[in-house]
């Protein structure tokens, strides 16, 4: 629960006891892009090095490393013909981009991509929303 604690700030308290080293929020991140010089050893999704990547057939921007990491990345990358990262990357040009820049653009693009399609990342306000307080429980400095 999100909420502001009399003379402490505002502070995130959980609705149960929390054991060391429990594993309480996993963020993903917003966009993530492998490096122009890496893209042909570095699955896209795991971001393993890889010998044998599967790339993408449409866009040619994109590999993974099993049929795995290619089935979970489906729903933001798609194939094409349904995806709106692939459809995207599709259309960019890099001829006169250097390969950090290429990098950057690619970020942008998968953020704005993502931004459009808003139900495919949990939100922060629904974590929240899975706790309760246990505030009674903290004691006073």
């Amino acid at each position: 629960e999100d909420r502001e604690l009399e003379g402490r700030g505002k502070g995130l308290l959980a609705r149960r006891d929390i054991a060391g080293g429990e594993r309480v929020m996993i963020e993903h991140a917003a966009a993530s892009v492998v490096l122009e010089n890496w893209k042909t050893k570095i699955c896209h999704q795991c971001f393993r090095l890889a010998k044998d990547l599967r790339g993408c057939s449409t866009c040619r921007q994109v590999a993974w490393c099993s049929e795995e990491c290619q089935a979970a990345a489906a729903a933001q990358h798609g194939d094409g013909s349904a995806g709106t990262e692939c459809k995207a990357l599709q259309t960019m040009d890099t001829t006169m981009l250097r390969d950090a820049d290429v990098s950057l653009a690619k970020i942008f693009l998968l953020v704005l991509c993502r931004r459009a399609k808003p139900e495919a990342t949990k939100s922060y306000d629904e974590f929240l929303h899975g706790l309760v307080s246990n505030e009674d429980a903290i004691p006073a400095d």
